[in-house]
């Protein structure tokens, strides 16, 4: 009796409802990464609610830091909640999968990245997203003037107090009430159990004929920093006209394992290719550098026939 009184305690109508709102917040933010990263793929936007903030660029790198921030609240507040709850989200996440229309013969390396750290947090499984996420966060902040600590810190705070307020007043006509009172029904229509069998497919194949390296940022740059001969920065087509040519080249970072054939043709999914849209500016700079790839050069790049847009 006190162990179920304790879990009706733990759960109660306002940390379902928190819970419920933190999964569908990441979901958004994933929708919105992928609305603005050039998402080759035909998808279905499930979600209406617009993302509106005024301090965000739409550059798909940051969306996704964002998504990534919403999905660690996310593993905080479903942190010791008993599997029920979990195995519900779960069922969400794979309906939502199934409806997308996302599959494994259409999901590029970051959206795969994206769809297995949200698995991992749903399963308990997510301890190496959150101590990575945790280290990019403290590198970042270590990296900040002083004056841009106090202006983050500003921001935080104040997004802070206003969320604290609206809380605070939910909490309170919330009292007294149980999970059980919360309507937490799924609110995606696609099938769950189709979307699990996809979302396996998608780890299945690309492991099976790719050999994916699902590598962060971080780890990218790292590798650069100790293997550089094995990088180089150069354009490939992302979009193929009718008759099979090229009609629209990017600026990518690539390994010398990439199979990347004649005048930028990338040969199969998943190769290590990186658009310039994956990596912030910061990053980009420390890319550069780790290439000894000067601004001088780089201006005189932009200046060919291939117009390089790396930066």
């Amino acid at each position: 009796m006190k162990r179920q009184q304790q879990q009706q305690i733990t759960i109660s109508a306002y940390t379902m409802e928190v819970i419920q709102k933190s999964f569908v917040n990441t979901l958004r933010w994933l929708e919105h990464y992928i609305e603005k990263s050039g998402y080759s793929g035909n998808w279905q936007k499930q979600i209406p609610e617009p993302i509106i903030r005024q301090d965000l660029n739409d550059q798909p790198s940051e969306i996704k830091g964002f998504m990534e921030t919403s999905l660690l609240a996310l593993d905080g507040v479903i942190e010791d909640k008993p599997d029920f709850l979990l195995e519900n989200l779960q069922e969400q996440f794979y309906s939502w999968l199934d409806k997308s229309g996302i599959r494994a013969d259409n999901c590029p390396e970051e959206l795969v990245e994206c769809l297995i750290n949200i698995h991992k947090v749903l399963t308990k499984d997510g301890k190496e997203f959150v101590e990575r996420v945790d280290r990019e966060a403290s590198e970042d902040i270590a990296k900040m003037t002083l004056e841009e600590r106090r202006k983050n810190f500003y921001q935080t705070f104040t997004l802070a107090q206003k969320l604290m307020d609206g809380a605070k007043e939910r909490k309170q006509s919330l009292e007294g009430k149980t999970y059980k009172d919360v309507e937490a029904k799924n609110r995606f229509t696609g099938s769950h159990e189709q979307g699990k069998e996809i979302f396996g497919q998608i780890k299945d194949y690309r492991s099976a004929n790719f050999s994916i390296q699902l590598r962060t940022n971080s780890e990218i740059i790292q590798d650069i920093r100790q293997n550089p001969r094995n990088w180089r920065l150069d354009e490939v087509i992302t979009q193929y006209n009718n008759q099979g040519g090229a009609e629209r080249k990017e600026m990518a970072l690539i390994h010398s394992s990439a199979q990347v054939g004649f005048e930028g043709a990338v040969m199969g999914d998943n190769q290590p290719v990186y658009l310039a849209q994956r990596f912030d500016q910061r990053e980009i700079a420390q890319i550069n550098q780790a290439l000894n790839i000067s601004q001088q050069s780089t201006q005189v790049q932009q200046q060919t026939s291939y117009q390089w847009k790396w930066q």
